[in-house]
């Protein structure tokens, strides 16, 4: 059976498009496994390292494959663990098995008891996975778009920079006109009633002008650009946690030996500032490394940053998840030292 074109039709099937592949050389450098299921090295193959979906936050990195009590993990999430047994790592198309209890004995020894249905085989088991990823990421990005509080949420973005500049320039001009002609003071005397609506028309007007300095005070250090409309959202938002797993994906899966192999260097992604513009989400962090040799960082659609040894580079990113819920690099700056989050020294 051909797994690779196999693996390569379900991807495209519910996230559609095309996902650059891994070559074989490259999982064979990075695998420690002596002996890799056919099954197992074609589905790393045809998720590649370049097109970051769910799929590859449910997976462990090829360095990460390695046998532990006659196990290999090949699949963990927050409700399951799935292995394959070491004899069986001969087979093309071994049989899963899954964890179904888990205890720690009273000397502190962990107990993991694994058992299979004796059906469920590797390649069928994560094509059902790839599918189910694509539809729960889907999921979540349309809990964004419904509801009373997402809705009035989601009109502000229509309110850009350019449109809210114009209508403070409109209020500003309005607010001239008020005030010169002296028309709340005269309605106030004879009219009272009228008089109180124009007064309270005329605080409202001004509250806009106030409202748009003070967004400029909290997010100059935000903001990349002077047309930049996004906003502060939770950080516990699930849909910036899925964006923010996605990111920390790519930066393992591209750069494993600074992530795995400690003596190859440092680094840490801060990731702390959690944005929306509408029913959007992105995640703006900093990516700090010192690396014991000379080396470059590649992000999709940006210029190749290269970095030199025992240097400390910091990488500047926001990132979000485009319609089929793959990571999008929106922005990549290795010389911005200002904006948040700020650079860290490591």
């Amino acid at each position: 059976m051909d797994y690779l074109a196999y693996y390569k039709l379900a991807l495209q099937k519910v996230y559609g498009g095309e996902f650059p592949e891994m070559s074989s050389e490259e999982f064979d450098r990075r695998c420690a496994l002596e002996t890799v299921p056919a099954a197992l090295k074609a589905l790393y193959l045809a998720l590649g390292t370049e097109r970051i979906c769910t799929m590859h936050t449910l997976l462990p990195m090829p360095e990460e494959l390695f046998c532990v009590e006659n196990m290999v993990l090949v699949q963990k999430s927050q409700d399951r663990i799935w292995a394959i047994q070491a004899k069986d790592l001969t087979e093309e198309n071994p049989i899963l098995q899954v964890m179904t209890e888990h205890r720690e004995e009273a000397d502190g020894t962990d107990i993991w008891i694994f058992a299979n249905d004796g059906t469920t085989r590797l390649a069928v088991q994560m094509a059902n996975l790839i599918a189910e990823s694509a539809r729960k990421t889907a999921e979540l990005q349309q809990t964004v778009r419904h509801g009373f509080w997402n809705t009035v949420r989601n009109a502000f973005s229509h309110i850009t920079r350019k449109r809210e500049l114009l209508l403070n320039v409109l209020i500003l001009c309005l607010l001239v006109v008020f005030i010169q002609s002296g028309i709340s003071f005269t309605l106030v005397a004879r009219y009272p009633k009228w008089g109180g609506l124009s007064v309270l028309f005329f605080m409202v007007l001004t509250a806009v002008p106030v409202y748009s300095i003070g967004r400029i005070y909290f997010y100059w250090n935000v903001w990349i650009h002077w047309s930049d409309n996004v906003r502060f959202t939770d950080l516990g938002d699930k849909l910036f946690l899925q964006t923010l797993e996605q990111t920390l994906q790519y930066l393992r899966w591209n750069r494993p030996d600074l992530w795995s192999a400690y003596e190859c260097g440092s680094v840490e992604f801060n990731p702390e500032v959690a944005l929306h513009d509408g029913p959007n989400r992105f995640c703006q962090g900093r990516y700090d490394l010192i690396s014991d040799a000379d080396g470059a960082l590649y992000f999709p659609g940006f210029a190749v940053i290269r970095y030199s040894a025992k240097k400390q580079c910091s990488v500047l990113l926001r990132t979000t998840l485009d319609d089929s819920g793959c990571l999008k690099f929106l922005y990549v700056n290795d010389h911005c030292n200002w904006r948040l989050p700020k650079k860290k020294r490591l």
